[in-house]
């Protein structure tokens, strides 16, 4: 009986939230919000993970922001927002510029990047779970909109793991 109960829970524990075409749902995320939604987005997910701070912010290269976060250990977080314009008001000619989310990539360790991954797709994974959620690149679904996620081991260093949502 105990085993059952076991295996029953390692089987859950993988198992995400889909909709009804079988999706992932990402029950929080920047995309398709404007820029400032996106930083907010990014000040919540590293509050959410508890002993972060906000160490620089670099908006130097075109269309990007980004967000680097330290703790007082080992564990990192870097969250890379990429947006595009778009007019607030096309039908006139005062139309204002405004940055709309389109992209995000979350670096962290992998501790980090399950507890980052539980925040936004609503999941209970442990640490040494994301091998079986990896993704080059699955179909995911927010606020009803088709979106893209991808969930893989960083390339740049060992023990890392990287999550990109892109519209």
């Amino acid at each position: 009986m105990i085993t059952a109960i076991l295996v029953m829970s390692f089987v859950n524990a993988g198992a995400q939230t889909t909709d009804d075409d079988g999706k992932p749902v990402i029950y929080t995320c920047p995309l398709d919000t404007s820029l400032n939604g996106g930083k907010a987005f990014s000040s919540e997910l590293a509050r959410s993970l508890g002993g972060f701070s906000l160490a620089f912010m670099d908006t130097t290269t075109s269309k990007t922001v980004l967000s680097v976060y330290q703790s007082n250990g080992p564990e990192g977080l870097r969250v890379t927002i990429k947006y595009r314009y778009a007019a607030s008001d096309a039908d006139t000619q005062q139309a204002v510029q405004k940055g709309i989310v389109n992209y995000v990539k979350i670096s962290a360790t992998e501790a980090t990047m399950a507890r980052a991954f539980n925040f936004i797709f609503h999941e209970n994974l442990q640490a040494n779970q994301l091998s079986a959620v990896r993704s080059n690149g699955s179909p995911a679904k927010y606020h009803d909109n088709n979106c893209m996620y991808i969930l893989e081991e960083a390339d740049y260093r060992p023990g890392f793991w990287e999550l990109t949502l892109v519209k």
